[in-house]
């Protein structure tokens, strides 16, 4: 809820009063800057952003850190769907959901925005049955996904059914979006 200048003058605050020396901690800094900053409508160049996250990924790596390795492949995937990258972002959504998906579930809050990205990103790659696959998962956390991002996982995979030819099950889907969407 931030605009441009308070975000950015909160992650200078942060790393002024951060520990230094903790590279936990600084790893997840470098995350929080690149995704508040691009959130915000970025004033640095994407690749500045990347580099960013890049460090942290090797630090979370480094520390055998699971759970911060998996939500930072959340993130790298997020930042690459923005743009349009979709091979990138199908990379670091599959590794994101099943690093998420061994961990377990309930260590990560944003699992059910993994799927329906995940189904997103897998539908623009060509992966229909998989991109069902998530996008079912995504559905069955209904309650933790705004009304619009429901109705549009319903409609992605109404259209890989589509893409499949299984007319059936893409009419039932679309119909189940509509009356969503009605509501």
């Amino acid at each position: 809820k931030m605009d441009d200048i308070n975000s950015a003058e909160a992650i200078k605050r942060l790393k002024t009063v951060s520990e230094k020396d903790n590279e936990r901690v600084q790893a997840k800094l470098k995350v929080l800057e690149a995704v508040i900053i691009i959130q915000h409508h970025a004033q640095k160049p994407f690749e500045y952003y990347l580099h960013l996250m890049d460090e942290a990924l090797r630090t979370a790596l480094t520390l055998q850190d699971d759970i911060l390795t998996a939500d930072i492949c959340y993130w790298l995937a997020e930042m690459y769907w923005l743009p349009g990258k979709s091979a990138q972002a199908m990379f670091y959504i599959v590794k994101a959901i099943e690093m998420q998906e061994k961990l377990g579930p309930e260590k990560f809050p944003k699992n059910s925005l993994a799927y329906k990205i995940g189904a997103d990103v897998l539908y623009n790659t060509g992966n229909y049955r998989q991109s069902v696959d998530f996008g079912n998962k995504a559905a069955t956390f209904q309650l933790q996904i705004p009304a619009g991002h429901i109705c549009g996982n319903y409609n992605t995979i109404a259209l890989c059914y589509k893409e499949l030819e299984q007319y059936d099950s893409a009419l039932l889907v679309y119909n189940k979006a509509l009356q969503l969407a009605h509501k």
